[in-house]
């Protein structure tokens, strides 16, 4: 199993500015690149003062200076905000000035505020339609050294040829992002990787997505990446610190899953009368989060289906210092049982059901 971070300058009005926030992200994908990490991902928002990366291409490449060897992909670019030759283009220069260590996620977009601003919001069947045409387009564009053509619903052009041509022949692997098992399910007979994100919901909706994808894929060779919210500390009781800070983060996301955001100066908030969150029972059950051997036994649960890929979301606005010691933890202790699994056995483990007792 490869392990990445995902890394997100999140504004929390607490002091630091835009610059600081984003230069952290930076310095965050250095350290990963020095524990080991096999990625950094990397997140896209617009016109919110939530998560305030706004160009993973930018930040792939200032890292990709700064670093040896970690991949850097995105996670995902909303592709309603994109053309996909525009994309295509863009993330083909990025891959040459990576040295072709760069990967693109593609994804539709959760926020009905984000899309709207900027006159993207469509319906559930054509936004569907829309990001299946952008998928094959880019797909073309990597893998071919001819001119394309597209005749579709979204898209209409002939004799296109997208430059720079990538890095490696064939291109970079485009990821699709999902968060329903049936979609996993779909892209996974399509050939595509899939990065899977279930929030803080129950490990069984990781069960049903990865079986879902992998009876999708067959014997294609796609993987599946689960990225779950992650927080290894010393002590449980240290580790139950973050849990206000991922309470914040799932009303923000729950509501604008269901067109409830309240948007103030930027700030992502939620209407009044929402009933949303969860228990600190049902976070700590359904998310990776405790003391090294707690943490242990649950990413062996994701060993155990068969995970490709599992990033670990640390970065939810706490302290610098406290991600890094996180990661710092999460690499030391947890990486190495994983890395020839299943030869190197966690026995010892705390359970599997996550609880630390």
């Amino acid at each position: 199993m490869k392990f990445g971070v995902f890394l997100a300058a999140t504004d929390l009005s607490e002091g630091k500015s835009h610059k600081e926030l984003l230069d952290d992200v930076i310095d965050l994908a250095v350290e990963a690149d020095r524990l080991g990490f096999d990625y950094a991902w990397l997140p896209e928002h617009d016109l919110v003062r939530f998560i305030i990366n706004t160009s993973a291409l930018q930040e792939a490449v200032l890292i990709a200076e700064r670093t040896r060897r970690i991949r850097i992909g995105s996670a995902i670019f909303v592709t309603p905000f994109y053309h996909p030759l525009l994309l295509a283009s863009d993330v083909l220069e990025t891959d040459n000035l990576t040295s072709g260590r760069f990967e693109p996620g593609l994804g539709r977009g959760g926020s009905k505020y984000e899309l709207g601003q900027i006159q993207a919001l469509r319906s559930e069947e054509e936004s569907k339609r829309r990001f299946m045409e952008f998928y094959e387009i880019m797909s073309m564009a990597m893998s071919t050294e001819d001119p394309i053509a597209y005749h579709g619903e979204a898209f209409d052009f002939d004799n296109a040829f997208v430059m720079p041509r990538p890095f490696t022949p064939g291109g970079p692997r485009i990821w699709l992002g999902s968060i329903t098992p049936e979609s996993c399910g779909a892209y996974g007979e399509l050939g595509a990787s899939v990065q899977f994100t279930p929030f803080r919901k129950p490990f069984s909706v990781v069960e049903d997505a990865f079986r879902a994808f992998a009876a999708g894929r067959g014997s294609q060779r796609n993987e599946f990446m689960v990225s779950r919210q992650t927080y290894v500390a010393e002590s449980m009781e240290e580790a139950r610190r973050i849990l206000p800070l991922m309470d914040y983060h799932e009303h923000v996301v729950g509501a604008a899953r269901i067109d409830g955001e309240a948007v103030t100066r930027g700030v992502r908030e939620w209407k009044a009368g929402l009933k949303l969150g969860l228990s600190d029972e049902e976070y700590l059950e359904n998310t990776v989060i405790g003391d090294p051997e707690t943490v242990i036994a649950k990413v062996a649960r994701y060993a155990e289906l068969g995970v490709d890929h599992y990033c670990a979301y640390m970065s939810l606005g706490q302290d610098v210092g406290l991600v890094k010691n996180s990661m710092r933890l999460f690499a030391e202790q947890v990486i190495p049982r994983f890395r020839d699994w299943p030869a190197k056995s966690t026995e010892g483990s705390r359970g599997t059901d996550g609880s630390g007792r």
